[in-house]
């Protein structure tokens, strides 16, 4: 199967110079992918005006690794479909163009690390050696964000309920099962929240 690595920052300039890097140093055995969380590439470090790719767009896709610049797209990485490894590189900082282009160094070392020093592949065997455990474990595993959706659903959850993870995974938990798999327990029913409100 595929790998899939995906690298996310604010507008999309960050993590489109990290995915242009990275396509360099890929034996073509990974998908690589970036989004900006609100995408408006202020500086393209390749000159060649590539389309501007939405967070919201992929995140509902599987990744292997999610490589996040800075404190807002590392919290909204935290957690995602298929819990990928995260890796916040932090401290980049993109906030003029002077400092967007002193940057692409640093970047470039960085990918060229993860992919020649030996990091990606130690990653990615983490990933699958947690999906492994999980996937491993006779009873169903279901786990939802605070917005219900779906983030994780075991082989034992697909093989009680009779639902393929493909059909569940970032959709909202309450539209899937009805009635709720968590009864009138669930700590994020619409009724609760909206008495809340």
């Amino acid at each position: 199967m595929e790998k899939k690595i995906l690298f996310v920052d604010l507008h999309h300039d960050l993590s489109y110079a990290a995915e242009t890097a990275a396509r360099r140093e890929s034996d073509g055995s990974v998908s690589i992918v970036s989004a900006g969380l609100e995408p408006n590439r202020r500086f393209d470090a390749c000159g060649n005006g590539a389309g501007i790719c939405a967070f919201a767009s992929v995140a509902t896709t599987c990744f292997d690794l999610v490589v996040t610049f800075g404190k807002k797209p590392a919290e909204e990485c935290a957690v995602l479909p298929g819990l990928p490894a995260v890796v916040n590189w932090d401290d980049l900082d993109a906030s003029d163009e002077d400092s967007f282009r002193s940057t692409i160094p640093s970047i470039e070392n960085r990918v060229q690390a993860l992919f020649s020093g030996g990091f990606l592949p130690a990653l990615l065997r983490q990933h699958a050696h947690l999906a492994n455990v999980i996937d491993g474990l006779q009873e169903g595993i279901i786990a939802h964000d605070l917005d219900r959706h779906v983030f994780l659903f075991s082989r034992g959850a697909e093989r009680i309920t009779g639902t393929p993870r493909e059909n569940v995974i970032g959709r909202d938990c309450h539209e899937l099962f009805q009635p709720r798999l968590c009864g009138e327990s669930c700590a994020f029913r619409d009724d609760i929240v909206t008495e809340s409100a």
